[in-house]
């Protein structure tokens, strides 16, 4: 299986929420997911570039 990232033709490694990743990709949404949910954290929702690449493709995500 692909990576579902847009543009992105590697093999998947990893899934994060359900979406098939590749190593760069999960590690980028990872840290991304980190620093947003880091308590002194000033990152918005909108500001999440590597995640909002995805979030559609997520399961039980609402329309």
């Amino acid at each position: 299986m692909g990576c579902n990232y847009p543009k992105c033709n590697e093999k998947s490694s990893k899934r994060c929420t359900l979406v098939h990743l590749c190593q760069q990709h999960y590690e980028m949404i990872d840290k991304e997911t980190n620093d947003y949910y880091r308590p002194t954290q000033e990152m918005k929702y909108e500001e999440r570039k590597h995640f909002n690449q995805i979030k559609h493709l997520i399961p039980w995500r609402a329309s």
